[in-house]
């Protein structure tokens, strides 16, 4: 083997690390809420109680479902709503608009960026009589038993400091679990 060749052999076996260390988690899958005995009981999970997330190398998408207030006005009517959010890694802002009965318009703008091995999500309603604000920040990243945790944090009432919640999500095998 030429000098030549071994120092190019020697590089590309030291750049392997650099090269895996610049990927970032893999949230695809189906999810399911772990449970854990809290006092007071536990706040529903940041994406429900399962969901499913498709990720490609240009962003991260997750369908799931709530139960919610039909609308402005009609707040003892609860409905079953889906929701489809995208989150573009390189920064573009995701739009979903909301439409309350009432006619009054907000537009729910999500931008995401990776923060080393952790993805955070910014929220942002506009809209309304309301300036556009900051309504909440979701951290999402795997921790060591490939647990998916989600931390929302969210701006208290009135200047109070930021409350945050953690869910914790366990991937699932569909097929697995028909069985």
């Amino acid at each position: 083997m030429s000098k030549c060749t071994f120092l190019l052999a020697v590089g590309l076996l030291a750049a392997v690390p650099l090269i895996g260390a610049q990927g970032h988690p893999d949230f695809a899958g189906n999810w399911i809420l772990v449970h854990r005995d809290v006092a007071g009981g536990e706040p529903a999970g940041a994406f429900g109680e399962v969901f499913v997330a498709a990720q490609a190398v240009t962003g991260l998408t997750i369908d799931w479902h709530f139960v919610g207030p039909a609308g402005r006005g009609t707040p003892a009517k609860l409905v079953y709503r889906s929701v489809h959010s995208a989150f573009p890694f390189d920064g573009r802002e995701s739009n979903v608009s909301d439409i309350y009965a009432t006619g009054s318009h907000y537009q729910v703008v999500d931008t995401s960026a990776w923060d080393r091995d952790k993805l955070i999500i910014t929220t942002t309603w506009r809209g309304g009589n309301l300036p556009a604000h900051v309504t909440r920040k979701r951290t999402l990243w795997l921790d060591s038993d490939g647990i998916l945790v989600v931390e929302c944090s969210a701006p208290g009432e009135k200047g109070e400091p930021w409350s945050t919640v953690q869910s914790r999500y366990r991937r699932i095998d569909l097929l697995q679990a028909k069985r």
